[in-house]
């Protein structure tokens, strides 16, 4: 199924004529919703997803059928996604209100969420329209159609009145099955009767804490071997919720827990024989008081599904083992909102994990992530860590990629991270509002930053280190950056405009290759300064600098490409008889490393840079300057021929010579001859023999075209 979202951050209220076969839009300032396509439908469709701030529910309500956003109006078709896994810590719409008396659901609804009415202890009846394929009402009480086959309808009795005082009631025989939470928020029953082949759908106890019993005396399928405890066929099928126990064994003999069997139980720790397969099942412990798992036999779980400890707030620790091919699968919300887990262990044949959304979510007291050097990490899924504010690092290394839906790590505590070259792409959010996050050191290898991935942390300076390209949004609302830094490494990569606040900022770059400096024009900020190690000046600086610096002799090239003010970081002289350079730093933060002087390691005596070299010819040296700009390392190199004629080449030499026609992309001339492009500092760029010059390969910059033959034809090029 595909599915397209949408946010919705506020609905106007709109007045509508009502027409036939038209509903009229209700609530439309109340709710949000999301706008999605069901399989089988041509048109997109919403569901309500929360309410809006300051929006009140009260007495007897009526559900949305239809609600206008940029100024289209959907068909609503469900009320909240907790239904879905991969929604299973987001809050219900429609919870904790004691003002709701009654709820009237629409003809066209096919949804509604497991956790809505949770802790709405009033509601006196449910009631649905007429026309509905999914839902119906009788008594008071809400159904839903599971499937029907051969035109007979098998129904689950998914809500029962909170408000209803009896504190016994027999599920009737309409009810094939009980739902998901459809007990919640009623404060009086104490037990429930099913008969023939009734069953308790998985997590029924969800939002109950008052049923103690399940009389299962006309039931064909279900046994209570001990008050509260329901068996089936060799299966612990389910725990009343209402059930208080320190501790409980689960008997021997039994050889599978089922989903949900623990859901909402009051329980505190659970003791696992060795008959019992060794997994934890879908939504077992889910929303309950358990404290302590011990699996008998010095054994752990290898697996644990979706929502299986989802808020468990009082489990402290885990072990997880894995199967004989060294697997282990950690489910979608497997421990999202376990507040107080703190100590998550994996035995030592865990090899490969899989691992499910937000598995980790809200975790705030898990420290830190165990693994060993053999494990590994196949995908790291949406919201894994996400809320671990104590996880102050995690192992980068282990994990194969990221999931691009991204927020791994948002609001955690991480202090610092190391991306190593297997992560080609730091998803949207993945490190948004780490308060702590203060050291990003990058290893990636064409790698890609995208939307808002570092926004809202305190990061100071950061190197994009094997970074291709990158968002705009990366680093919004990082109110203290100041420095970045783009080293050699990446193949041509693109600058994006970087959202500076600070009053000194700096952008340093290393890499000649780097693309599209100018788009820094499109965030006026008058205090960022530019550093750049190529002598060749591009001729994209663009003019939003408030200095360029660049390196000793390049003044003037880089004046010839930007209005702005340009300095240099370091003198530049040499000494070609003694094989010297004499460099001096001339801004602060500038540092000289090291030099090369023809390829051999200088050594700094005397106030300058010696290389014991015999001196090539011409009259320049080939030299390389190593520095650093606060502390970021940078290379520029004067690179000169040491032979500036060509030879085997038979240039023609004519008294009429001149060009003939000039282009942006060639220029051709009245004869063949030798010719020269070269930079204003003499580094050659292209050079040969003809009748006409290509220019279509020329780098962007400022460039002198000359011809030996004729010194005074020479052209100046700017690409």
């Amino acid at each position: 199924m595909k599915t397209i979202l949408i946010t919705v951050a506020s609905l106007v209220m709109m007045c509508m004529a009502h027409t036939a076969g038209a509903s009229p839009v209700t609530d439309t300032d109340t709710y949000t919703c999301r706008i999605t396509r069901f399989a089988g439908e041509d048109e997109q469709q919403a569901i309500l997803t929360g309410l809006q701030p300051g929006a009140i529910l009260a007495g007897d309500i009526r559900l949305p059928d239809s609600i206008r956003v940029d100024n289209h109006v959907y068909e609503v078709v469900a009320l909240g996604e907790s239904n879905y896994t991969a929604y299973a810590g987001n809050p219900p719409v429609i919870y904790d209100n004691d003002a709701v008396t009654s709820v009237t659901i629409p003809a066209r609804y096919r949804m509604i969420g497991r956790y809505e009415f949770t802790g709405c202890p009033n509601i006196e009846s449910y009631s649905v329209e007429e026309g509905s394929r999914h839902f119906d009402s009788e008594d008071g009480l809400l159904y839903y159609r599971l499937w029907t086959i051969d035109d007979i309808d098998t129904w689950e009795l998914y809500r029962y009145p909170s408000a209803r005082r009896s504190p016994m009631f027999a599920i009737p025989a309409r009810a094939a099955y009980v739902g998901p939470g459809a007990f919640a928020a009623n404060s009086y029953l104490r037990k429930i009767y099913v008969s023939g082949e009734q069953g308790l759908s998985r997590a029924w106890q969800l939002g109950n804490k008052s049923i103690e019993s399940v009389d299962c005396t006309a039931s064909t399928r279900l046994r209570e071997r001990e008050e509260g405890v329901i068996f089936s066929s060799g299966m612990l099928y389910s725990v009343c919720p209402a059930l208080v126990r320190a501790s409980y064994t689960v008997p021997e003999g039994v050889k599978y827990i089922c989903s949900g069997a623990f859901c909402n139980s009051s329980i505190r720790q659970v003791i696992i024989p060795e008959s019992v397969q060794a997994s934890v099942p879908e939504d077992c412990f889910a929303f309950s008081e358990i404290e302590e798992v011990v699996w008998e036999g010095d054994r752990s779980p290898q697996s644990v599904d979706d929502c299986a400890f989802l808020y468990c707030r009082e489990l402290t620790s885990i072990r997880i083992g894995a199967k004989e091919s060294g697997e282990v699968r950690i489910g979608s919300s497997a421990f999202e909102g376990c507040v107080h887990l703190a100590d998550v262990t994996f035995t030592p044949d865990v090899k490969v994990m899989e691992m499910g959304k937000a598995a980790f979510a809200g975790c705030a007291s898990l420290a830190s992530f165990p693994y060993t050097k053999t494990m590994r990490i196949r995908e790291l899924p949406e919201k894994c860590f996400a809320g671990c504010t104590s996880l102050t690092s995690f192992p980068l290394g282990i994990v194969e990629e990221m999931n691009g839906s991204g927020y791994q790590f948002a609001g955690s505590g991480l202090t610092q991270v190391t991306v190593p070259a297997n992560i080609s792409t730091i998803p949207q959010g993945c490190f948004r509002d780490c308060p702590a996050l203060v050291k990003v050191t990058m290893r990636m290898n064409e790698g890609r930053v995208m939307d808002r991935a570092f926004a809202g942390t305190p990061l100071t300076a950061i190197g994009l280190n094997g970074v291709q390209t990158y968002w705009a949004s990366a680093f919004d609302e990082c109110a203290a950056l100041r420095r970045v830094y783009f080293p050699l490494g990446a193949e041509a990569p693109y600058y994006d405009r970087i959202l500076f606040t600070t009053e000194e900022c700096e952008v340093i770059v290393n890499n000649p290759g780097l693309q599209r400096l100018y788009m820094q024009e499109l965030h006026e900020n008058p205090n960022v300064v530019l550093y750049h190690s190529s002598l060749s000046a591009r001729s994209d600086l663009g003019t939003a600098w408030r200095t360029v610096y660049v390196p000793g002799g390049a003044r003037e090239i880089y004046e010839a490409a930007t209005g702005c003010r340009v300095a240099e970081m370091f003198s530049y002289v040499t000494d070609k008889e003694h094989s010297s350079v004499t460099i001096e730093p001339l801004q602060p933060g500038v540092k000289i490393t090291g030099v090369t002087i023809e390829g051999v390691a200088a050594t700094f005596e005397g106030g300058c840079w010696h290389s014991d070299v015999a001196p090539s010819a011409g009259s320049r040296m080939n030299v390389e300057v190593s520095y650093t700009v606060f502390k970021n390392p940078m290379l520029t190199v004067y690179e000169y021929p040491l032979d500036s004629t060509l030879t085997g080449l038979d240039a023609v030499a004519a008294d009429d010579f001149h060009v003939m026609e000039r282009t942006s992309s060639a220029i051709t001339l009245s004869h063949m001859t030798e010719w020269v492009i070269h930079t204003p500092d003499g580094r050659v760029i292209s050079r040969g023999c003809s009748a006409a010059v290509d220019l279509t390969t020329l780098p962007h910059g400022i460039f002198l075209l000359s011809f030996p033959a004729y010194p005074a034809d020479g052209l100046k090029l700017m690409r």
